[in-house]
């Protein structure tokens, strides 16, 4: 089983481990930590990038470090809409992208028959996604499941922004001395 695991979430894998190897280079090398201080210095347009890189689950752990370091000097509850706001972009994005494509595919072939055998209703799928997108597991994985789950966007767009926006208050807080 644990082989099986690691053959299906190969492409994950891969790019959670890039993530965290960009994460330690980031900050480890001074030239490279200079662009996170770039990012930082364009105040607000680059909170909003930093929260699209915070929805990803490849760059999040760089967006965590901007926001957790940043001396941005900005205000606190704008850094956390605005950042929220991106994030809360991209999900809606992977949302659309994972609803177009599995109409068609596998994944909701699985899903309808899981549902006809098990007599599963929509909201444990949506409560399900709810909570993965409130925890750290990557955001794709809630937008995949709302998209495939075939939930209408807009109250995913409202959980996506309220988690991400509390997420992005609470890094750009809770390590601010």
């Amino acid at each position: 089983m644990p082989g099986n695991f690691i053959a299906h979430h190969k492409k994950e894998l891969i790019g959670f481990g890039i993530g965290i190897v960009l994460a330690v280079l980031f900050l480890s090398v001074p030239a490279l930590h200079r662009n996170l201080d770039w990012i930082d210095g364009l105040g607000y347009p680059g909170m909003f990038i930093v929260g699209i890189m915070y929805g990803s689950g490849l760059t999040a752990s760089l967006a965590m470090i901007i926001f957790a370091d940043a001396q941005h000097g900005l205000n606190l509850v704008a850094v956390g809409l605005i950042g929220g706001l991106g994030a809360a972009l991209y999900d809606l994005t992977v949302y659309f992208i994972t609803r177009r494509g599995a109409e068609h595919g596998w994944i909701a072939a699985a899903f309808a028959r899981l549902r006809e055998r098990r007599h599963i209703p929509n909201w444990p799928i949506a409560l399900l996604g709810a909570f993965i997108l409130m925890s750290p597991l990557p955001d794709e994985l809630a937008a995949g499941l709302f998209g495939v789950n075939r939930s209408r966007a807009l109250p995913f767009f409202l959980l996506s922004f309220a988690s991400n926006t509390l997420g992005v208050l609470l890094l750009s807080g809770v390590f601010r001395s």
